[in-house]
């Protein structure tokens, strides 16, 4: 008998974010030491519709590539980008193809699209006491 081996997702947000968007959020999650630490992350919606998931944090200073939600494309060049210096990065693989950090990439959160709601997996969030996101889903792989 095979075993199934169950994942934790968290839903973020509803899967309403338009094509070429970027929204970030700040998570909590749990730290190496146990404790609750901040965990800034960007939901990204390519123009082929599909969703992505990243650290919001660039290679080059570890800063905030965005902090309020924007339309990606606005640039003309179909990039993510990063405000604190002007590089600017793959939608579809988070890798740097202009500037300091040419050639390093962001760091990529498994991300699906379940029931409606755009959830990531691969990291232990914090429980929230709060009524709002993110919400803990079991789901077998």
């Amino acid at each position: 008998m095979t075993e199934t081996k169950e994942a934790i997702v968290y839903a973020v947000c509803e899967a309403n974010i338009a094509p070429g968007w970027v929204q970030p959020f700040t998570l909590a999650k749990v730290g190496p030491d146990g404790k609750e630490e901040p965990f800034p992350i960007l939901i990204v919606r390519d123009e082929a519709r599909k969703f992505y998931a990243y650290v919001n944090a660039c290679p080059h200073e570890k800063r905030p590539l965005y902090e309020e939600s924007e339309n990606y494309v606005s640039d003309g060049r179909r990039h993510l980008h990063c405000m604190q210096h002007d590089a600017r990065f793959e939608p579809s693989t988070g890798l740097c193809v202009e500037g300091e950090c040419k050639f390093q990439s962001l760091e990529s959160i498994p991300v699906a699209i379940i029931d409606g709601d755009v959830c990531i997996a691969g990291v232990e969030l914090a429980e929230d006491d709060d009524a709002g996101p993110p919400e803990i889903m079991i789901v077998s792989e």
